[in-house]
């Protein structure tokens, strides 16, 4: 009896973690959302454990009002119950909560364009179950910035450096010249023979930013001009060494709402 029933038992224990509820709890920062039918919103959440993962919200979700809609705002993080099946392309998120006191973000127009952004540049970059706790905790630690510090002048280009060296493309600002090359990411004394590099003026500016620190320990480029002609180059940096980094549809709205 048991040798006819014991090929059986691998196969029932596999149909009840691929039905049945897997439910995990997860750290989570929120990248998107969009209304799905009548009641329904998929949201992706990059989230330590599993990576950039694609939720599906019940109506149950949806319908409510006030703080529970709010919770899925760009770039909150939230503390999550899921329940997470390899098998399945969308997830579920059976409970969600605030993770941290993110309120001057969602208060203040220029700290709500810059997550807008962040979050923007982030879809542009991360890959689908790629996972990175350092990641994750850098990113966060990106979050906690923006909402605390006074000075905003040198986020976004900030947060792009260092993305750049958390993504394995950080400018090379050991070598010597006045001229960076964004496709090879180093400094030349002559400009390349191609499209694709910064001015000396520029360049110059992008060695101002050498270094581990954060917003509050860098120098203040002062010249509105100048800061937006480095973020534009790194956005062409992105584009250079990100292959799917598409135009930020946010950088415009940044740009009039912000003194960039």
């Amino acid at each position: 009896m048991w040798k006819v029933l014991a090929p059986v038992f691998p196969k029932f224990f596999l149909s009840i973690d691929t039905f049945g509820p897997v439910l995990r709890k997860a750290r989570g920062i929120v990248l998107h959302s969009i209304k799905q039918g009548d009641s329904g919103r998929i949201v992706k959440i990059y989230t330590a454990q599993h990576g950039l993962t694609p939720f599906y919200l019940r109506s149950t979700y949806s319908k409510k009002k006030g703080p529970s809609s709010a919770l899925y705002q760009p770039m909150r993080i939230l503390d999550l119950e899921i329940d997470f099946r390899q098998s399945r392309r969308l997830q579920s998120i059976m409970h969600a909560q605030s993770g941290a006191s993110q309120s001057s973000i969602y208060i203040d127009p220029v700290r709500t364009c810059l997550a807008l952004f962040m979050a923007e540049v982030l879809l542009n970059c991360l890959e689908e179950e790629e996972t990175s706790i350092e990641l994750y905790d850098h990113i966060e630690r990106w979050i906690i910035t923006l909402e605390d510090i006074d000075e905003l002048s040198n986020f976004p280009i900030e947060f792009m450096l260092s993305l750049s060296e958390q993504l394995g493309f950080y400018p090379h600002v050991d070598t010597k010249g006045d001229y960076f090359d964004l496709r090879e990411g180093t400094f030349h004394d002559t400009p390349p023979h191609h499209k694709d590099f910064l001015d000396s003026d520029i360049s110059s500016s992008l060695r101002t930013y050498h270094g581990t620190g954060f917003v509050a320990e860098r120098p203040l480029i002062a010249k509105k001009k100048m800061r937006r002609r480095l973020l534009e180059g790194l956005m062409q940096y992105y584009r250079i060494h990100v292959p799917q980094f598409k135009t930020i549809n946010s950088f415009k709205v940044l740009s009039e709402v912000f003194d960039i």
